[in-house]
């Protein structure tokens, strides 16, 4: 049995070559498992270069094709690319209230100081409040609604987004890496199709503008792009559709965030109707106004191109002589309007033709100058005026045909979508056309009144210009009897554009002075009564407000102040503000330091450097965040400020340094925070390092369904309740309302915008009935507004 055994024999060469041959491929196998990563990671790579190959034609001709559309989205298009003229939109960020945190955030002495008025930001526009570009407040992936007055620059910051990211602008930064999908609402059919998915919609609206070679890959580009979350959305001109069609559209927008959820999206509309857009957890981001220095700028870019290019090419014309004086004259109008309206005036100030210096003069220059032909210009009043009548943005097939329509689309008054239809270029000259008709049918009855489709706001309001019978506005004025009045405030932009001995507008002024004069009044609402007063642009606003500045009541100087910041410069005012900035309280005197501080003259400077040397400490925090918002002069005396023997002083200059944020303040506060002698300086500076090192607190984050946020599901523990996906959590944000906790009710406040009942509703007007915080009630005026212009107000009363 185990003779075998004797005779077994191993041969020795193939036993060694057998073990040698086993021994290096198990080494092989050991090493391959730690290499398998490295290898699947190449693969991986090598895929990817593949297919980014593959696709680059493709980007590159989308990229290409967004940024030539990007840059001639603006008015004045013909003449200048929109980077030759632009002037940086900037969103007004929200202050930051009950930090979870005593050092998360460093605060803004301004921030704390004036109040955060979205809807009316010309209040704001001269001070260095918090606010943040465009570029910015997409870092954080949040799907943004970017809101304005017609006129106020939406289309121009999103085709200034859209510039930057297919130029790769290092500004982007996280959003470097995402191609923008840059979309305009007339070159779509959803409307007409709702159910098509987002690969349709986004052919048919790009494909007609894209070269016909990468026609056949680009839904499955879209489709790769979409998935792998490499794409940004950015649609333009949803504000310019009448509600119902804005709803259609947003109930796609719906279907999209369902399929791609992380898809992040950034989009215009009207402040006056939003739909459901906050329930579909979009944030609003309002428009800043030009400061007087932006619009300065404006002006200069202007110049500057229109000698290199426009006088150039025209030798004969005698305008380019006297272009200094004209210059000097038109850069003299700082009064508060919308970007549109300071195009239409230095355009037509340097093209010689202006007719005048108020509002419907330059629409009526700049409609001549681009539509000379009587019969032209009387068809396209015709248009705007069916337009009106049907609330529709199209203009109907049976228009577009005949001699006096192609004229209108040469002068770039009307322009062709992708899906073959016309469109206005904005839907203020809608309205200013349509108001021109000699076939107006009258507004007799409440009903009929439209505000919340901006090309119907801008008809009623060029009607109410030139209607002295305007019956229906004086009952729309009159009806008006809410503590917190919307409907009354938002017609205040009309007033500039109105003649001014109308009896409408004098009524509306006497109403508007009484809600500021009357302490009984929600200060959110006398302020913004304020800011409808300096819309009016008249030139009685003066002796009103130097009668405010010698009231004995204190509240009234405050809006005295105020008004004049944010009016045109009037420097005849700055030795009154020197005058009192010695007399009052730390709670004006830092108000009286913001209005001087949107002064370039001599004493108002030397004023504001007084107070940061001798001020109390709060007040000189102010003053140095007020410097940081002057180039010429704050830099200047910020240099100095921090090599002054006062610690107080150096630590107030820190504030301004934060604000300040370019390479020398940064390395300035290193040296403070290492060299400084005192403790208290170089904590400060420590401090303020940390903060500009830190996130943005003002980017928004990406909002979460409610039914995911961790502070309401939280809430609800606390209270034996539960969070339900398919339930409303008004309920919940109710008993945070009740609640005697303030951080819990700014949190029920900021939720309700996204899902309220009349419930809530009703608590939030208690709350600002009784309760004595300013701030609080200006929250709750900025939540039922959002709240007042969606569409859930369409169920619920205010």
């Amino acid at each position: 049995m185990f003779n075998w055994l004797n005779n077994f024999q191993l041969e020795k060469i193939s036993f060694f070559l057998g073990f040698l041959s086993a021994t290096i491929l198990w080494f092989v196998i050991s090493k391959f498992k730690i290499w398998i990563p490295d290898i699947k990671s190449y693969i991986q790579k090598l895929i990817k270069n593949l297919k980014s190959q593959q696709t680059s034609g493709i980007q590159n001709a989308i990229k290409n094709e967004a940024y030539l559309r990007a840059q001639s989205n603006h008015l004045a298009k013909s003449l200048f690319f929109l980077d030759e003229i632009i002037i940086e939109p900037m969103l007004l960020a929200q202050p930051k209230t009950n930090q979870d945190e005593e050092n998360a955030y460093f605060e803004s002495e301004i921030a704390s100081t004036v109040p955060f008025t979205p809807d009316f930001p010309l209040l704001s526009r001269n001070f260095n409040v918090p606010r943040i570009s465009i570029t910015d407040a997409g870092q954080k992936n949040a799907d943004l609604v970017i809101c304005g007055m017609p006129g106020s620059g939406k289309t121009v910051a999103l085709a200034y987004l859209v510039s930057c990211l297919t130029r790769n602008d290092p500004k982007c930064g996280l959003l470097s890496s995402k191609i923008p999908l840059y979309v305009n609402v007339h070159d779509t059919d959803v409307l007409l199709q709702p159910q098509q998915s987002i690969f349709d919609m986004l052919y048919k609206a790009l494909s007609p503008k894209l070269p016909a070679t990468v026609l056949p890959r680009l839904v499955k580009f879209f489709q790769e792009y979409l998935e792998e979350n490499k794409a940004i959305l950015i649609i333009d001109a949803l504000d310019e559709l009448p509600t119902d069609e804005f709803d259609k559209f947003v109930e796609f927008l719906k279907k999209i965030k369902l399929t791609y959820p992380n898809l992040q999206m950034i989009i215009s509309s009207s402040p006056f109707y939003l739909g459901e857009l906050l329930k579909l957890n979009f944030s609003p981001l309002f428009l800043s106004a030009w400061s007087n220095q932006q619009i300065t700028n404006f002006y200069s870019n202007w110049n500057q191109l229109w000698k290199q290019e426009i006088s150039k090419s025209n030798q004969s014309d005698d305008i380019t002589a006297s272009n200094p004086l004209i210059l000097n004259w038109a850069s003299s109008n700082l009064r508060p309007l919308t970007p549109l309206e300071y195009t239409l005036h230095i355009w037509g100030a340097l093209a010689g033709d202006l007719c005048g210096p108020s509002v419907l003069d330059m629409l009526q220059t700049y409609s001549k100058r681009i539509v000379p032909n009587k019969e032209a210009y009387d068809f396209a009043i015709s248009l705007a005026s069916d337009l009106i009548k049907n609330k529709s943005c199209f203009i109907n097939a049976s228009d577009s045909k005949g001699e006096g329509f192609n004229k209108l689309v040469q002068s770039e008054l009307i322009q062709p979508t992708s899906t073959g239809k016309f469109t206005f270029t904005h839907s203020e000259l809608i309205g200013y056309f349509a108001s021109l008709s000699q076939n107006k049918e009258p507004i007799s009855a409440l009903n009929q009144i439209d505000l919340q489709w901006p090309a119907n706001y801008a008809y009623l309001g060029f009607c109410s210009a030139q209607d002295s019978n305007s019956e229906w506005l004086t009952t729309y004025i009159s009806k008006e009897t809410s503590q917190f009045p919307f409907d009354f405030l938002c017609i205040s932009p009309w007033l500039k554009i109105t003649n001014k001995n109308l009896p409408w507008r004098l009524n509306y002024i006497k109403q508007l002075v009484k809600i500021i004069q009357d302490n009984n009044a929600k200060f959110a609402v006398r302020i913004r009564a304020l800011a409808g007063l300096v819309h009016s642009n008249d030139n009685s606003l003066p002796v009103f407000f130097r009668q405010l500045l010698s009231h004995n009541d204190n509240s009234l100087k405050e809006f005295a102040f105020y008004a004049i910041s944010c009016w045109s410069r009037d420097n005849s005012f700055i030795a009154d503000l020197i005058s009192l900035s010695q007399k009052m309280p730390a709670k004006l005197q830092k108000i009286i330091c913001l209005t001087l501080s949107t002064y370039e003259e001599e004493n108002a400077i030397h004023e504001l450097a007084r107070i940061l040397l001798n001020g109390e400490e709060k007040v000189r925090q102010l003053v140095a965040e007020c410097l940081a918002f002057n180039p010429s002069n704050g830099t200047e005396i910020l240099q100095e400020a921090v090599t002054m023997d006062d610690i107080v002083v150096r630590r107030s200059a820190i504030n301004g340094l934060v604000k300040l944020n370019n390479l020398w303040a940064i390395q300035t506060l290193k040296n403070l925070m290492i060299q400084d002698s005192q403790w208290v300086v170089r904590n400060a500076a420590t401090q303020a390092l940390e903060y500009l090192e830190s996130d943005n607190p003002c980017i928004p984050d990406r909002k979460l369904p409610l039914s995911e946020t961790p502070w309401l599901i939280e809430f609800a523990g606390n209270q034996n309740l539960g969070v339900s996906i398919d339930q409303s959590v008004a309920p919940i944000l109710l008993l945070a309302l009740e609640a005697q906790n303030k951080k819990d009710i700014y949190k029920a406040l900021n939720y309700s915008t996204q899902d309220a009942s009349q419930e809530t509703i009703s608590k939030i007007i208690d709350i600002a009935t009784t309760s004595p915080d300013q701030k609080l009630i200006n929250q709750i005026f900025i939540t039922l507004y959002l709240l007042r212009n969606s569409k859930i107000s369409r169920n619920i009363k205010f």
